[in-house]
């Protein structure tokens, strides 16, 4: 397990790059939920329609903001991740003399 410590800071870089793979399957499932309430407004008619329709635009609205802000959480748990590996390797090389 790779760790960066000092005395008031550790990071798990592994506990990091778990939690950016979860998130990224949480956006995945949360994607393939949108296409399950597709064509349910054509299925019905008139107010339940209109009504259906409605929820759509404010789900799928909704949707790609929850998307967005999941890949942005991966990218920066895996961009976290790799610095504190790369900070950890500077320290390691450093103490080495290197």
């Amino acid at each position: 397990m790779t760790r960066f410590s000092t005395d008031t800071v550790s990071v798990d870089t592994q506990a990091l790059e778990a939690l950016a793979e979860r998130m990224a399957r949480t956006r995945d499932a949360v994607a393939r939920a949108s296409r399950l309430v597709d064509g349910c407004g054509s299925a019905s008619g008139g107010l339940v329609a209109a009504a259906l329709a409605d929820f759509d635009d404010h789900w799928r609205y909704g949707l790609k903001r929850i998307v967005g802000n999941l890949d942005d959480a991966h990218a920066a748990l895996h961009d976290a991740a790799r610095a504190y590996e790369q900070v950890e390797q500077a320290i390691a090389k450093a103490a080495a003399g290197d």
